[in-house]
């Protein structure tokens, strides 16, 4: 089995296990960039990836998530975040900057009915001293009904 796909399976279990009715929730994964989504999805997720991407790329594919969502669908995304002046230039351009992810979802047409961001130290590992960001934004905000 391809563990790529183990959580999509597993999902997709729990829902029948649940008694959910099948055919009706539909799972995609893959890079949003490449994917020609057309139809809007009830929940979009996103879970700490947003910084394999440059600013510009992750900046998009916010855009296209909220595009993305039905109206009353949920957005739920989570990314790393460092306070300036904590980390190396590299993370600092791909890492959410405080408060950035919750400003990409405080505007009209959309409700936040979560938000957060989880600071820890930054870790070094290895003798290159390669930098670990593990503090955590994470946000869960509702399209409204127009």
């Amino acid at each position: 089995m391809d563990s790529n796909f183990e959580d999509l399976r597993a999902a997709q279990s729990a829902l029948v296990e649940l008694g959910t009715v099948v055919g009706t929730c539909h799972f995609v994964r893959g890079d949003l960039r490449a994917l020609p989504l057309r139809q809007p999805f009830d929940v979009v997720l996103s879970n700490e990836v947003l910084h394999l991407m440059n600013k510009t790329e992750s900046r998009q594919a916010l855009v296209r998530m909220r595009e993305l969502t039905k109206q009353g669908g949920v957005d739920v995304i989570s990314g790393y975040v460092v306070r300036p002046g904590t980390a190396t230039t590299r993370n600092n351009a791909r890492c959410l900057a405080p408060g950035e992810l919750r400003a990409d979802y405080d505007h009209p047409g959309w409700t936040i009915l979560h938000y957060g961001e989880d600071y820890k130290p930054n870790q070094y590992i290895g003798s290159e001293r390669r930098e670990i960001i593990s503090s955590i934004a994470r946000i869960v905000a509702q399209r409204n009904w127009q």
